[in-house]
């Protein structure tokens, strides 16, 4: 948009085309005052003429005896001194480039220049840069978690990164096409990121304003968006939920939210895991051993599942078994087989896992709970490809692939003198790392609608929806438990939760609000203990088992209604456990037992 000059501004002064959102400068020299309109990109140098007159003019290239320069371009305005003292800002040296905001004071010695954009002829949002927005956004973040507002996030991606000019147009088609109070930064490349606050589910109307102001200048521009509380309940899981949508990150070859797997389609929506499965499908496509390392619960076993599903020995046997859950007396004896009269109890000779195995996989979960012994014969196995029974003089060849897991540190294990370091390289040939549930935000609302509707298709309840307000207690939590944790919860809401939904008030009362104190419940939950208060006191005793019963159900579901597991949580004993199930009306909490081996890991 054209502007034009001020009739007081000095004629030595190059015009030049104003900005769209009417930045000037309001220059005091002297005895006189006069309007600087900016350019929408470009420079003007500030100097002093022969005779110590204040004089600004349009230029690029910065010439010694320039005092400072402003630069507007595509981010805001800056400016920077380009001599020692030559030009302070609000008082305080301008050595480096400094962004403007609107009633900042320019001082060159006597001389003032106050910035300003024109209220009547601003449009659209500020350009940030992306650590700005990223700030802005975790408070937009904080305060539609404190006051339930809806929020999205959106970013449009470039086929390409722009050139000077181009980038300028782009810039002020986005930022002119939202909202003053929406939020926008560019990377300087291909991406350019968007906060649009009170939006949520309805950000498809704005988003689709932008685009068409996008698609006009580049036409295969990408967006993808991200609502919160859904795709991610801070500001680092929006961004990345919105940049993968838009950039299409991670996906397989299977479409969608879900990796197919023989018998199964696994979750995995967040570009960690979709990274993960897209080195393990690469991984499987060799025979080299397969460390898988996380914390428990996190779906150890799935992965291992999957490297033998896309292997050349898909249609091999896949044996798994569980290292902490067998003796270290029989454990050899599992793994290797024996020959009759091997040991006491040995009355026929009996081939191994590894031999069962043979053209397939062998699975070792908890790894790091082998006997010495027990490592000794594995190592032999995987420098040989043989295996000896106990008792046996020959050994047997076997082809056998080895995928292990562990949730224990194997480093400190081996530092201690526990774990052999050649068996953990020979192991860890390849490591694959699964990411705690907390680390990948954007799957967590995936699997909890899927775990609540295999609850409700079982027939234990009718509850099939969760609420925003459930979903946003839900990714505050910190899950301890992971996958399984998450599992067990929904399995237990889907049976005792009554209706079409489950409210924010079915959770466990203090669920999520060691993230965020706002969320506490205020009143005792449909389903799920709680002991919430009528006013403000009640006698102690009642909130002592309130505070009990609450404890009793978390424990409950995070021990997945095993109720020797979940009184050993709390430290409370088993028979006083159970007497109290009855007292506080939790007896018919479904009772459970540990995962198997396809449960996740």
């Amino acid at each position: 948009m054209a502007s034009r000059e001020h009739s007081h501004t000095d004629q030595n002064e190059t015009g030049t085309t104003g900005a769209p959102d009417g930045s000037y400068l309001l220059v005091f020299s002297g005895d006189s005052a006069r309007l600087r309109h900016l350019p929408a990109e470009g420079s003007l140098l500030v100097s002093r003429t022969s005779d110590g007159t204040l004089k600004l003019r349009a230029g690029d290239e910065v010439p010694s005896s320039a005092l400072a320069w402003v630069r507007a371009d595509a981010r805001g305005v800056w400016v920077q001194a380009t001599q020692p003292d030559g030009l302070m800002v609000n008082g305080q040296p301008a050595s480096t480039p400094r962004q403007l905001v609107a009633g900042d004071v320019l001082s060159v010695g006597e001389d003032r220049l106050i910035y300003y954009r024109d209220p009547r002829r601003s449009v659209g949002a500020d350009l940030l840069d992306p650590a700005q927005l990223a700030r802005r956004l975790g408070h937009e973040v904080e305060r539609s978690a404190r006051y339930d507002h809806p929020l999205a996030v959106l970013c449009v991606v470039l086929p390409r990164a722009p050139e000077q000019a181009d980038a300028s147009a782009l810039s002020l088609a986005v930022t002119g096409a939202v909202r003053s109070v929406d939020l926008v930064s560019w990377d300087g490349g291909q991406e350019y990121m968007l906060v649009l606050p009170e939006t949520g589910e309805l950000a498809e109307v704005p988003a689709t304003r932008v685009m068409d102001a996008v698609s006009r200048l580049c036409p295969d521009a990408r967006s993808g968006l991200a609502i919160f509380p859904d795709d991610g309940y801070d500001a680092d899981a929006l961004l990345t939920g919105a940049r993968a949508a838009a950039r299409g990150a991670g996906t397989l070859p299977e479409s969608g939210e879900f990796v197919e797997l023989p018998g199964m389609s696994v979750v995995a929506v967040d570009p960690k895991m979709r990274h993960l499965y897209r080195l393990a499908r690469r991984l499987a496509a060799g025979d080299i051993p397969v460390l898988i390392t996380g914390e428990t619960g996190v779906g150890k076993e799935i992965i291992a599942s999957a490297l033998h599903a896309w292997s050349p020995r898909r249609d091999g046997p896949v044996v798994t078994l569980n290292c902490a859950a067998i003796p270290d007396t029989l454990l050899e004896s599992e793994l290797f087989g024996h020959e009759r009269g091997a040991f006491s109890g040995a009355v026929e000779a009996k081939q191994g896992l590894l031999e069962a195995a043979s053209g397939g996989t062998l699975f070792l979960d908890e790894v790091g709970e082998c006997s010495a012994r027990a490592q000794a014969g594995l190592l032999r196995v995987l420098e040989t490809g043989q295996v000896r029974r106990l008792g046996a003089v020959n050994e047997r060849r076997v082809d056998v692939r080895l995928v292990a897991a562990t949730n224990r540190p194997l480093a400190e294990e081996i530092a201690a003198g526990a774990f052999r370091q050649d068996l953990y390289y020979r192991l860890g040939a390849a490591t694959l790392e699964v990411p705690p549930l907390r680390e990948r935000p954007l799957d967590l609302a995936p699997l909890a609608r899927r775990f609540l509707a295999e609850a409700t298709a079982g027939g234990g309840g009718s509850a099939r929806v969760l609420t925003p307000g459930a979903l946003q207690r839900l990714q505050a939590h910190a899950w301890p438990g992971n996958v399984r944790e998450l599992r067990n919860l929904m399995a237990y809401l889907g049976t005792v939760v009554r209706g079409e939904a489950i409210q924010a008030r079915h959770l466990p009362e203090d669920l999520g609000c060691g993230a965020a104190p706002w969320l506490a419940s205020g009143g005792a939950p449909t389903g799920v203990g709680a002991g919430g208060a009528g006013g403000s006191f009640q006698p102690i005793a009642d909130e002592i088992r309130a505070l009990e019963r609450r404890r009793m159900t978390q424990a409950l579901a995070a021990a997945g209604g095993v109720r020797k597991d979940a009184a050993a949580l709390i430290q409370m004993p088993l028979r006083t456990f159970v007497s109290k199930l009855k007292t506080h009306g939790l007896a018919e909490y479904p009772r459970g037992s540990r995962p198997g081996p396809g449960g996740p890991r």
